[in-house]
């Protein structure tokens, strides 16, 4: 019998596997667990992940790449968090479509200020002092 047991942001370092992790896997863990909050059971944990050697993204095929990246279904479309970086000093969430409202959206980086306490992508800002993202113009004519 399997014992259950809960992990989230809260607890996710007290994962029996957790130290097959590297420190900047599991800080990227806390970063995108803000954004995207998260909660795996025992059984997920100790049954379908595997914690074997990490496969890199373009060996994973196309219907599993949504799942092995943390990503956010949003008005604009399906946003991926590439993760964080710090760019001309200024520490940003760098972030992409995989899919778009527009196709021409996809793929294409763009950055949002880096802010610990967001919970969803609408609480994100624009970076690098912009007034708005690249595709939100285009987005609020295709509503009219």
């Amino acid at each position: 019998m399997i014992k259950y047991r809960s992990y989230s942001l809260s607890n996710f370092r007290s994962v029996p596997q957790i130290d097959r992790l590297s420190e900047e896997q599991m800080f990227t863990i806390e970063v995108v667990g803000r954004v995207l909050p998260f909660k795996a059971s025992s059984y997920v944990i100790d049954e379908l992940i595997d914690w074997g050697p990490l496969r890199a993204y373009q060996q994973v095929s196309g219907a599993c790449r949504t799942v092995r990246v943390p990503s956010v279904s949003s008005g604009p479309g399906k946003i991926r968090i590439v993760g964080v970086s710090e760019i001309n000093g200024e520490k940003v969430f760098v972030l992409n479509f995989i899919q778009g409202r527009n196709p021409d959206w996809t793929n294409r980086p763009f950055f949002a200020r880096y802010d610990p306490d967001a919970i969803w992508i609408s609480d994100l800002k624009p970076a690098f002092g912009e007034e708005a993202f690249f595709f939100e113009e285009e987005l609020v004519s295709m509503s009219d």
